[in-house]
């Protein structure tokens, strides 16, 4: 779970903005007991052969001295050991979108 602080989502928003701004969007709602975020390129897409196994462990599309396969994999376990759920789509005007889907800690006042 996330705490719901707007700050927290602020900082995370604004930390991607910085390292990834030229390549990729970013978007974030929050609504009922979730929150999301959308991270988006407008890269080649993912291949369709790829879709289903993305999140596997050592599935990657670069070079073997470019990667190893295992951050998507990690950031899946991630989200669900919090909680949440991620996947990802492909956009209608290309590139890809993944969506990052939390449930929302709310104060006991709230």
């Amino acid at each position: 779970m996330i705490a719901e602080d707007p700050m927290t989502l602020e900082k995370l928003n604004a930390d991607l903005r910085a390292e990834i701004q030229e390549r990729v969007r970013t978007a974030r709602t929050s609504s009922g007991d979730d929150a999301q975020v959308v991270l988006s390129d407008t890269g080649p897409g993912i291949d369709i052969q790829n879709m289903n196994r993305i999140f596997d462990p050592f599935v990657t599309t670069k070079n073997r001295s470019e990667g190893t396969g295992l951050g998507l994999f990690l950031s899946s376990g991630v989200v669900k050991d919090h909680g949440g759920r991620i996947w990802v789509e492909n956009n209608g005007a290309g590139g890809a979108s993944f969506l990052i889907q939390l449930p929302v800690l709310r104060n006991k006042e709230s």
